[in-house]
């Protein structure tokens, strides 16, 4: 919910990262992006939209992740300005994926830090079947990764189990 009340979804639907914003009466903010809805394309095979984070000054930045033709995974983030429309000076014209950072990674939650930097959770996937690592991602506000957080930017921690991700 932001300061006003009105209400932001993400929505996922297998070819863009959706938003919409509703009044708080249910109502359809058409004022919002298109018709009280936006989104993000990727031109990958698939993309999945997982969570959203509301920025003080009301930004909002979606993460989830993509699959490519390879059927590789990667994270994904896109970033929207107040009125819906894509932030280009965020990343590579509002969007963002680790596909040259991390083999196979997606990120299933997100969280705003009071300085503006960008934390992102989720898993590393290996290529034998079921081991995974939690991982979480720092950037800055213009969508680059923050170097300075963990290595290059990036924390992979094992708990020595299978399947581990972060939410």
């Amino acid at each position: 919910t932001q300061k006003d009340n009105k209400i932001v979804c993400s929505l996922s639907n297998v070819d863009f990262f959706r938003l919409a914003r509703l009044y708080p009466d249910g109502m359809m903010d058409r004022d919002f992006g298109n018709e009280g809805v936006t989104m993000a394309d990727f031109k990958e095979q698939y993309t999945y939209c997982r969570n959203v984070a509301l920025h003080a000054d009301g930004r909002l930045t979606v993460v989830g992740y993509v699959q490519d033709s390879l059927e590789s995974l990667h994270a994904a983030l896109a970033q929207f300005l107040p009125d819906g429309t894509l932030n280009m000076d965020f990343g590579n014209n509002g969007k963002i994926t680790t596909k040259s950072r991390l083999p196979s990674a997606t990120g299933l939650d997100i969280a705003v830090q009071v300085d503006g930097k960008i934390l992102i959770v989720g898993k590393q996937s290996y290529e034998d079947y079921g081991n995974e690592d939690f991982i979480v991602l720092r950037f800055e506000e213009n969508g680059t990764i923050d170097e300075k957080f963990g290595v290059e930017g990036i924390v992979t921690t094992s708990f020595g189990g299978t399947f581990e991700s972060a939410k």
